[in-house]
């Protein structure tokens, strides 16, 4: 019989569906662990039941939950990392043989993601067209399509920039930001270049390959 695990990520959970993740917790605890990542442990305190692992750098959970699960083994990671909780709790289960994991929290059920897929992808018409700059544009952030190209976006000190490789594998160098790349190979599905911080009013990015990038300054 193959490993089973789950994974419960810091996502939406609404409390109209609590009643849906209870019977998925008590299911999944009987077939393997159950890892609760960074603030999903949020959840687990609302339904009054128990992870079988924690982990994350919990940057964002507050003391008083730690301690009210002080019990349950802990795995703590440095929050300056080159890879997202998620990740690394994906890594953990992977490097341990199992076999099927099923992963909560993953989408906000707040909006369309099929939706909002959708429109991302749309940016690729912006390349079939020759010139054409195409971006998404919300009160949040900026979303673009980089393609063999070099860009360079205007912003403040902190704004968030991140990078999600399209491509089997991407070159990226970027400067003006905390953590500057310079040619580094990064392949498709990982999450190395998420969550840079703008130190300079310019960043510059080139790209070889093909790439999205969400520059949020909200």
């Amino acid at each position: 019989m193959a490993k089973q695990a789950t994974i419960w990520l810091a996502g939406s959970y609404p409390e109209s569906a609590h009643k849906f993740f209870r019977a998925e917790l008590s299911k999944a605890r009987e077939l393997g662990p159950v890892v609760a990542v960074d603030a999903a442990l949020a959840l687990f305190a609302k339904l009054d039941m128990r992870p079988t692992l924690l982990l994350g750098d919990f940057d964002s959970v507050e003391p008083s939950l730690l301690k009210r699960f002080a019990e349950i083994e802990r795995i703590s990671y440095d929050s300056d990392k080159d890879k997202t909780d998620g990740e690394l709790a994906l890594r953990y289960l992977l490097d341990r043989d199992y076999q099927k994991i099923d992963i909560y929290g993953a989408i906000d059920t707040e909006f369309e993601s099929d939706q909002m897929l959708a429109n991302i992808f749309c940016l690729r018409f912006g390349k079939e067209t020759g010139d054409t700059e195409l971006r998404l544009v919300d009160h949040r952030q900026h979303i673009y399509l980089l393609e063999d190209e070099v860009k360079r976006l205007s912003g403040k000190r902190g704004n968030v920039i991140s990078i999600m490789p399209l491509s089997d594998e991407v070159v990226i160098s970027i400067s003006g930001v905390r953590w500057e790349l310079k040619k580094a190979r990064v392949p498709f599905g990982s999450t190395w270049p998420l969550r840079n911080e703008f130190v300079e009013s310019e960043v510059a990015i080139s790209i070889d390959g093909r790439a999205i990038v969400v520059h949020r300054y909200a």
